[in-house]
């Protein structure tokens, strides 16, 4: 699919990712950061049994029906562990959170730590090789106007950490595309496009079912065997 949209509306616009995040979405899931904008897509969804939310602050609206919990915690918080069991969900879901954590990284170990083996982790995310990312570098030397944002990651990078904790990558999409000004675009779900061309990017991942053995861990059985 893809639509042409005006980017006028951050609601209207978000709605089509949230589409796409539902229908990859199953079982228990957690929807991190979701308080403003709860999926009420996931609803609809034969797949879903339930939907837990965790963010830093309670919803200001009335949650769709799915949405069975409220869970407060700061995911950026450095010091502590996701509050959940080990393999407790079968869908995480990270929309338009990665780029406002210190460690991203961390963030992402967490959600395989609570996810059950071969859940899916879906996540999106700005991509600084955009357009107008790399306009907006080239002329202020900063990044665009989002002053909330603290990292943003590329593809590639996005591609090594989580093959590197343990994630495969079962798709890639360029989402969105926009004009400033006359604030004219276009959403699609079906095309790995280019990153300059597109701005947010959105993962499919699995979490695989057979962790990869460290090396430091392979290197201590050799040695006491």
């Amino acid at each position: 699919m893809v639509r042409f949209i005006r980017f006028d509306n951050y609601e209207k616009a978000s709605k089509y990712r949230m589409k796409i995040f539902a229908s990859y979405s199953e079982g228990i899931v957690l929807d991190v950061g979701a308080s403003q904008l709860p999926n009420k897509f996931l609803d609809e969804s034969e797949k879903v049994d339930e939907v837990w939310l965790l963010d830093i602050e309670e919803p200001k609206k009335k949650l769709p029906r799915k949405y069975k919990k409220i869970i407060l915690f700061n995911i950026d918080n450095l010091e502590k562990q996701l509050p959940f069991s080990d393999n407790t969900f079968d869908t995480i879901i990270l929309g338009e959170i990665l780029e406002h954590l210190y460690n991203p990284f961390r963030a992402l170990k967490e959600c395989k730590r609570i996810l059950k083996p071969n859940g899916v982790l879906l996540i999106s995310t700005p991509t600084p090789k955009y357009y107008l990312e790399i306009i907006h570098m080239l002329l202020f030397s900063t990044p665009m106007g989002f002053p909330e944002h603290k990292i943003l990651l590329s593809r590639t990078q996005m591609i090594h950490f989580l093959s590197s904790i343990g994630f495969t990558i079962d798709k890639v999409v360029g989402y969105s595309f926009w004009i400033p000004f006359i604030k004219l675009g276009f959403v699609q779900d079906k095309y790995t496009l280019p990153e300059f061309s597109t701005w947010q990017q959105i993962y499919i991942n699995r979490k695989r079912a057979i962790a990869n053995v460290e090396f430091s861990d392979y290197f201590f059985s050799i040695f006491s065997s």
